[in-house]
């Protein structure tokens, strides 16, 4: 029991630590991303990168495009990043998302 417990408190204190996040975590976060992009998993051969900061509420605001095959996957990307609950954006409000696209 007391090693669950420690392993418990040492991933509550590893996600405290982690910079900004989305609230579902990255791993759910990336496959909904992709999902909702229509991303093929089998033919990944692009780059989408936004850099966004958040606000004081947890909201996504400041949207940089820096790699992107074009305009209208990366705004459904922002579209969908703005719907994500944030976490940690009082540590550092500076983030960046990273997916492979076909």
């Amino acid at each position: 029991m007391y090693m669950r417990d420690a392993r418990k408190a040492q991933a509550e204190a590893a996600s405290a630590n982690e910079v900004i996040y989305p609230e579902e975590g990255w791993s759910h976060f990336y496959e909904e991303l992709g999902t909702s992009l229509g991303v093929d998993k089998a033919k990944k051969t692009k780059t989408l990168q936004i850099k966004f900061t958040v606000d004081d509420n947890g909201d996504p605001v400041d949207f940089e495009v820096v790699e992107s095959p074009d305009a209208i996957l990366a705004k459904k990307a922002i579209e969908f990043i703005k719907k994500a609950k944030w976490k940690n954006f009082k540590l550092d409000k500076n983030a960046l998302v990273k997916i492979e696209v076909n």
